[in-house]
């Protein structure tokens, strides 16, 4: 562990004098709502095994979600309040919606999990239901008339996020994959830890302070077979980084720091 400290902090104090990645890139496709006039850009996903899918960050609420934009070449709406984007396929069967909102519930995942379940129970029109339920996320997948419905929702204590995808049930070998790029899209949805908490202002006032970046590090800090994510976030109260390691499928807290400004 005190492998993890040292190179930890070297790798923050890198990621705190290094421009982030993400601010330097261009959007591969901007989405217009001709309606009302807004937008939404996608960007590469740097990930040579996402053929057809473009990555969407939500600046309101932090979240991220890759988009298959090749399937939902269609905008359906792009709210003005900036909590999301809804799209659909040119032949209208398939739709993908991904949002976001402020927790208001001390129990925000364990109520929206049952809300959803019974509003698909009391619609009457979903023949089977399947969930599962994670630590700060769980995935519904129903069946109807229509065909297959897929949802995917994450809390953080402050903000949650969901995307949604619903249109016909293929076949696994169906041509174009549809399934598995779906799929695909529906886990990449992804919740940053909680900001920073606000602080006052002069007057007294809460201000929440601005996030200039966060960056994601994956490596093996010890060399000991143990996958590591760094996270570093660089804000107007100078960087923070925090340490998880991945065992059994989890990531479990392992430092938690900052670099100060």
């Amino acid at each position: 562990m005190k492998n993890v400290f040292a190179i930890a902090a070297l790798l923050a104090a890198t990621l705190f004098f290094a421009p982030s990645p993400a601010l330097a890139l261009d959007p591969a496709l901007t989405l217009k709502d001709g309606e009302r006039g807004t937008t939404a850009d996608l960007y590469p996903t740097g990930d040579n095994r996402d053929k057809g899918l473009l990555l969407y960050s939500n600046d309101r609420f932090g979240y991220s979600v890759k988009v298959p934009h090749e399937i939902f070449t269609q905008v359906v709406v792009l709210p003005d309040n900036n909590d999301g984007l809804i799209l659909r396929s040119r032949d209208g069967q398939y739709r993908f919606r991904a949002s976001g909102g402020f927790v208001v519930f001390e129990d925000e995942l364990e109520s929206s999990l049952k809300n959803a379940k019974q509003h698909l129970e009391k619609d009457g029109k979903a023949t089977q239901v399947f969930a599962k339920k994670g630590i700060d996320w769980w995935t519904l997948s129903w069946w109807n008339a229509q065909g297959k419905g897929s949802r995917k929702f994450m809390a953080n204590g402050e903000v949650w996020c969901e995307v949604e995808i619903t249109g016909p049930a293929l076949p696994r070998n169906a041509p174009g994959g549809y399934d598995d790029l779906l799929d695909r899209a529906l886990e990449s949805l992804a919740l940053p830890l909680p900001a920073l908490a606000p602080s006052a202002g002069p007057s007294g006032e809460l201000r929440t302070p601005p996030m200039l970046h966060k960056v994601y590090q994956f490596a093996d800090l010890n060399g000991n077979g143990v996958m590591e994510i760094v996270v570093g976030a660089d804000d107007c109260n100078g960087f923070s980084h925090q340490v998880h390691e991945i065992k059994g499928g989890r990531a479990a807290l392992a430092l938690n720091g900052g670099a100060g400004h």
